[in-house]
């Protein structure tokens, strides 16, 4: 062969060959940055006063935070929450940064762009291929209707969940510490947000699909159902002098409710284009909406039915990790807001859908 030849067939194989998945996730962290360095120069808004002043209060020590609501009293939202590493990192960044509010968006742009490295490895680990994980960590790392939870500061109580979650389903198969370490990662989700107890559901579902002996799924299960009760047993404490939130709506209402929220969150993942921070509200439902609701309810009844025994283990646990993210955000239990649906309620369910997507193709 001459040398010429030699150089055209190096050539060829170079273009067919896969690309490098390290080099892909440095350019996903690149754009994901580029494209919300914008927010830099953004003020703090609404609830982030509200935030960042709670913590820049000399009279809050770095330990407070464990021993407070989420909302000081007389705050504008009557949220009863607990979530101290939320304030933490608050604490953090007033700290680090003072009242700048550029300091406050740049953690949250590290946050989102670390959930997009973290959810294309846990889909290559997973079963997906480069490609596969590489276009879904895009489209989660660029979908417009993710934009409420990164440029608004106080959006960082589901960066933070899904940070944690991640972790915990990463962590979850390390040789004999992962179920501790799985369930400690998955109580710091708890810790900044409540949704991140549809981590510990999709753990718990990995593990009743998985081929490990029957004899050892409690023992496993352990760690997580341990820490879940320090979890509830810490926050019950800190809160029992404040009154559960309750959006005052029957039954029937709630149900009609659910199933309209529900059609919105599926109207907004086939419309990313038009972010909207507040969806319809409560009292006042859209019928369409319902009908919507309803359809997609069945539907997914349906394919559930057809394809949940053909999925693998972790195939299942990002079912279950989308499905109970999105359950908890449907009014089914009470949501502290008038509105029906909002972006930021997406944020992990998203996550899910790409995880789901990219190791099922």
């Amino acid at each position: 062969m001459t040398e010429s030849a030699k150089r055209c067939d190096v050539a060829a194989n170079s273009l067919t060959r896969k690309p490098s998945f390290g080099l892909l996730l440095v350019l996903l962290a690149v754009l994901s940055m580029s494209v919300y360095a914008v927010t830099l120069g953004a003020p703090l808004v609404w609830d982030d006063h509200e935030l960042v002043s709670q913590v820049n209060q000399s009279t809050h020590s770095w330990l407070s935070v464990w021993t407070r609501p989420f909302w000081s009293a007389g705050a504008l939202s009557p949220a009863a929450y607990y979530r101290p590493l939320t304030l933490l990192s608050f604490r953090l960044d007033v700290s680090l940064y003072g009242d700048n509010p550029a300091g406050f968006h740049l953690t949250n742009i590290l946050l989102h762009t670390t959930n997009a490295v973290l959810l294309a490895s846990l889909a290559r680990r997973c079963g997906a291929g480069v490609i596969a994980a590489t276009v879904a960590s895009f489209a989660f790392a660029l979908s417009p209707r993710l934009t409420e939870s990164v440029a608004w500061v106080s959006g960082r109580t589901d960066l933070l969940a899904l940070f944690w979650v991640l972790c915990a389903l990463l962590l979850w198969r390390v040789p004999r510490v992962g179920p501790v370490l799985g369930a400690l990662a998955c109580a710091c989700g708890m810790l900044s947000k409540e949704v991140a107890l549809a981590g510990a559901v999709a753990l718990i579902v990995f593990e009743l699909r998985s081929d490990a002996p029957r004899r050892l799924l409690a023992w496993r299960l352990s760690p997580l159902f341990a820490f879940g009760v320090i979890v509830l047993l810490v926050r019950g404490v800190e809160l029992s002098n404040i009154p559960s939130p309750c959006d005052g709506l029957g039954f029937g209402a709630r149900l009609i409710t659910a199933f309209e929220a529900l059609g919105n969150y599926a109207f907004m993942l086939v419309d990313p284009w038009q972010p909207n921070l507040q969806i319809g509200w409560l009292g006042s439902p859209r019928y369409a909406f319902v009908a919507l609701g309803g359809l997609v309810l069945l539907t997914f009844g349906v394919a559930a039915l057809k394809f949940w025994p053909k999925l693998n283990p972790a195939q299942a646990a990002f079912v279950a990790l989308g499905a109970a993210a999105l359950a908890l955000v449907l009014h089914l239990v009470p949501l502290p807001v008038g509105v029906v649906a909002a972006d930021r309620f997406l944020y992990l369910p998203i996550a899910a859908l790409a995880l789901t997507v990219s190791t099922c193709f």
